[in-house]
């Protein structure tokens, strides 16, 4: 494209790349000092939009003074995208198997990378650069917007991919399954059957609470709630289902966890936790003997 709107200037493709690479150093200098976004999901569906904003401006422009920033600026999102998206599948995939799971990885960007370019050259000669010369088509709709001649179809393929991008990154947050993925979850469950009735409807009222917090997690309740010193521990994202374990209730603890539900039981003998088919926490959670909400 760039070739084409500049008459196979060399210098100007030069320059557009050395713009990239010094987006790309300065995007990982800045995520070296950051550290980077606490919850990783955000910087990788945000470093998404930004590339997709910023690859939009550079199609829609038609010159250095358009091309060189917005290309900065595409380059300096894909430090914290890709090492984001790393950081995930580490912390969320086994190690024994994390080779097989970047050697897949990588395979199926080969292979789709490959399709895509081979559909973007076809779609560029036999769509929408002749479709963009004077007189096309396309040119009475899109004309104003990316001028006529070589390289204005390719722009409009260039921006079509741009927003494709963007949309994807933006739809990332509507779907719990993705927006959670580092948390494990999309669904809290109680399991905890009291043994004291009278507690039952406070605990549940206080579950409520607590749960309105959280729109994007579904709260369901099994049996008989009460796990008042267990509460506040649905703020952690290592933990998922909380209840106390008792002789009441581990018959339908361990009937979940057959299931493959993730739970987080407190031991009131131990004041410590139980967990089963949870990912492994980054830190032990215990529950203070003077104060059962406060974690060490």
């Amino acid at each position: 494209m760039i070739l084409a709107r500049t008459n196979n200037d060399t210098r100007i493709l030069g320059s557009i790349s050395s713009a990239a690479g010094l987006g790309g150093v300065t995007g990982t200098v800045l995520l070296s000092i950051w550290g980077g976004s606490k919850r990783r999901i955000n910087g990788f569906l945000l470093g998404m939009m930004g590339a997709g904003v910023s690859k939009t401006i550079f199609a829609l422009g038609q010159g250095l003074m358009i091309w060189l920033p917005a290309q900065f600026c595409s380059s300096l999102n894909f430090p914290m995208l890709t090492s984001s998206s790393t950081a995930i599948l580490l912390s969320k995939v086994k190690p024994d198997i994390q080779g097989r799971v970047f050697a897949t990885e990588s395979i199926m960007q080969q292979i789709v990378s490959a399709i895509a370019v081979f559909i973007a050259a076809l779609l560029a000669d036999h769509v929408f650069e002749p479709a963009m010369m004077p007189g096309g088509n396309f040119v009475p709709l899109f004309g104003n917007l990316f001028g006529t001649g070589k390289g204005a179809g390719m722009a409009i393929l260039y921006v079509i991919s741009s927003i494709s991008l963007l949309l994807i990154g933006l739809s990332g947050y509507f779907v719990p399954q993705l927006r959670n993925v580092e948390l494990g979850y999309d669904a809290v469950q109680f399991v905890d059957v009291s043994t004291n009735p009278e507690n039952s409807s406070v605990s549940v009222r206080a579950i409520n609470q607590l749960a309105a917090e959280h729109t994007d997690i579904n709260v369901d309740f099994i049996g008989s709630v009460s796990i008042e010193d267990a509460i506040g521990l649905m703020k952690q994202p290592s933990d998922i289902v909380i209840g106390v374990k008792s002789a009441q209730t581990v018959g339908i603890i361990n009937f979940l966890a057959n299931q493959g539900k993730a739970i987080a039981a407190y031991i009131p003998q131990t004041q410590e936790f139980d967990r089963w088919n949870l990912p492994i926490p980054n830190k032990t959670v215990e529950v203070a003997r003077n104060n059962p909400r406060e974690e060490r």
